[in-house]
């Protein structure tokens, strides 16, 4: 009769695991899925700047290539810590980049009122909000499972402003 109880509260205790890894698991797929996007507009959008006179062509290419660094660790179906870190410097790298070859982007009027150029800002605006939405998500279901290892921190503009204790 021991054993039998042993046996079941073992098998509980693996399924509850099993629930908490799945809801991760699968709300983790999805952030990435969104990230995986986010490069492939970001690939479009530097081809398209490629064209200006006036865009930094080494912060493009710094771009370029955190988007294509970003992609392939966005690949990769491991989740733990490091992973998740490694992709938080990714998508950091890949932000600041972004953000300075956009601002640059002002200077060429011309480009940026092109129809094409403005289609993929409102795509790639899009998808940032999507980002933010599956990040919330994911990092919900880590804190309900006690997994806050494995948070994915980034700054959404959705977001309420946060409190922290110094």
């Amino acid at each position: 009769m021991k054993k039998s109880l042993l046996i079941f509260i073992l098998l509980q205790s693996l399924n509850v695991f099993c629930q908490d890894s799945l809801e991760i698991n699968k709300n983790w797929t999805k952030l990435k899925q969104q990230l995986k996007l986010r490069t492939e507009i970001t690939l479009e959008i530097t081809k398209q700047l490629q064209k200006s006179k006036k865009i930094d062509k080494v912060e493009l290419k710094n771009t370029e290539l955190y988007a294509e660094e970003l992609k392939l660790t966005c690949e990769d179906n491991i989740l733990n810590k490091s992973k998740v870190d490694l992709t938080k410097e990714k998508n950091g790298k890949l932000t600041t980049s972004l953000t300075h070859t956009l601002v640059n982007l002002e200077f060429d009027t011309k480009l940026k009122n092109k129809e094409e150029t403005q289609s993929l800002i409102d795509q790639l605006l899009m998808i940032e909000t999507q980002l933010c939405i599956e990040t919330n998500k994911y990092n919900k279901s880590c804190k309900e499972y006690s997994k806050e290892e494995l948070i994915f921190d980034i700054h959404c503009e959705n977001e309420p402003p946060k409190v922290t204790k110094e």
